[in-house]
């Protein structure tokens, strides 16, 4: 008895998703993209940040639940071509204001954050394959007690390809590598999402390996058990 309404009211949405407005195109299609939202449109999820478009070629992201826990974040794409090939220019800040310290150690005010800026290009094939490519500069910073902020530079790049598939699915896949200092890269962090439109709503699942993210394809609050690599990953959000 316990499991009928669940199970009724996903039927429900299963069974009413057929009779609302599917995607047109990869272009409405914004993770990990250079597309950017239209002008007044807001996206918001539980892990999706929220997205609001300040103007036809820009779009501003934050992740409210990590300004609650003292974690300022706000980042912005602008669009420099649109259509079915796509450039834009992208760039963030996130730091914690969390105090952390290592137990054997005597340091006590370390609070870590990073810059982003690079550009983006993305090329739809066929009408529902979508390619996407970023790559740019980021510099991981640590600011103590009264300190000097340490920093260390390095590049990022982005690759995945976006299905679209019945214009109510999607699987979206990439592949983030980061480089510090240019030379030593990292252990890539991988996404394989399944996407399902349902009117206003979506409904995503999948798995990310080598690195957990809450918020956008791109970066935000992380951890890495050396003992699970892979993760599950489940979102609701909305867009209006």
């Amino acid at each position: 008895m316990r499991l009928r309404f669940p199970l009724v009211a996903a039927a429900v949405l299963l069974l009413c998703a057929p009779l609302a407005r599917a995607w047109e195109g990869t272009q409405q299609l914004v993770h990990g993209s250079a597309h950017v939202v239209e002008k007044g449109e807001t996206m918001i999820g539980v892990l999706t940040p929220l997205a609001y478009g300040v103007h036809d070629r820009a779009t501003l992201f934050t992740h409210p639940a990590l300004h609650l826990l003292l974690t300022p974040n706000i980042w912005a794409r602008g669009a420099i071509l649109k259509g079915n090939t796509a450039v834009a220019v992208e760039g963030g800040y996130q730091q914690t204001f969390f105090s952390i310290s290592q137990a054997d150690s005597s340091d006590e005010g370390d609070y870590p954050g990073y810059l982003q800026a690079g550009a983006v290009f993305s090329h739809t094939f066929a009408g529902w394959i979508q390619m996407n490519l970023a790559s740019g500069y980021v510099a991981d910073f640590s600011t103590g007690d009264g300190d000097q902020p340490v920093w260390s530079h390095g590049l990022y790049v982005r690759a995945g390809v976006t299905f679209l598939f019945l214009r109510k699915n999607f699987i979206f896949t990439q592949v983030r590598l980061k480089a510090d200092g240019g030379t030593d890269f990292e252990t890539p962090t991988t996404w394989v999402l399944f996407g399902r439109h349902l009117g206003r709503m979506r409904l995503g699942f999948g798995a990310c390996v080598g690195r957990f993210v809450l918020g956008d394809a791109d970066d935000s609050v992380s951890f890495v058990p050396d003992e699970v690599p892979v993760y599950p990953w489940a979102d609701v959000w909305w867009r209006f």
